[in-house]
């Protein structure tokens, strides 16, 4: 209950601040605004013609610029999951940034899976399958034997979330609260230093496999 009455306290005073503060949609908060203001400004814009390597303070979205492989962009994923555990830990409150967090992991173990999987053995989110299907091909090509203690926990982080949809919203697709099977306490260090290791052998495994198993070097 205290728990309860403390999120709702935060809750209002986020609120209020923004209320007072303005913003994009002005004080529509406190029940004050008619139209939406400008304060907020643009971001997406044409790119400038002076754009080249040296501007760092942004990003080229769209058109050519695209992520070069899937490889590349599960990486990514990973490193945003990992460099929300600091800010997560710092606020004292790292619940709020759980579902990121573990949305994110989960997402880049997508994508390291589907790398080493041929196009038509990819189930479309399921990890249970893709972790099956893992398992055996590096089994069969490689000899290789991931350890059970490994398994267990991205079986049960499969678990938890097996269709991509349990990290992302708090409702069903029919409208109906959303409760993660099961319960655990997750160190969010140990969940760090776990998928870190995880996604680096995943990464010698890949370069291992035949090339043509892999679509590492392709963007499909």
């Amino acid at each position: 209950m205290l728990k309860k009455l403390a999120n709702e306290d935060l809750r209002k005073a986020g609120t209020q601040g923004r209320a007072d503060s303005g913003g994009a949609f002005g004080n529509a908060a406190a029940g004050k605004v008619t139209s939406v203001t400008s304060e907020a400004g643009r971001v997406f814009g044409e790119p400038p013609d002076e754009l080249d390597e040296t501007w760092v303070h942004g990003m080229l979205v769209g058109g050519m610029a695209a992520e070069p492989d899937q490889l590349t962009l599960a990486r990514a994923y990973a490193d945003a999951a990992s460099h929300l555990i600091d800010p997560a830990l710092a606020s004292g409150e790292p619940w709020r940034l759980c579902y990121p967090i573990l949305y994110l992991y989960r997402h880049a173990l997508e994508l390291y899976l589907k790398t080493a999987l041929p196009p038509s053995r990819r189930p479309r989110h399921d990890l249970r399958p893709l972790l099956r299907q893992f398992e055996t091909l590096v089994h069969d090509q490689l000899g290789v034997v991931i350890p059970d203690h490994v398994l267990d926990d991205l079986r049960t982080l499969a678990t938890i979330d097996p269709d991509a949809q349990g990290f992302r919203y708090t409702h069903t697709r029919g409208g109906h609260r959303q409760f993660l099977p099961g319960e655990y306490w997750v160190s969010l260090r140990d969940l760090q230093r776990f998928m870190e290791v995880v996604f680096r052998d995943l990464e010698q495994l890949l370069w291992r496999l035949p090339r043509q198993q892999s679509d590492r070097w392709s963007g499909s």
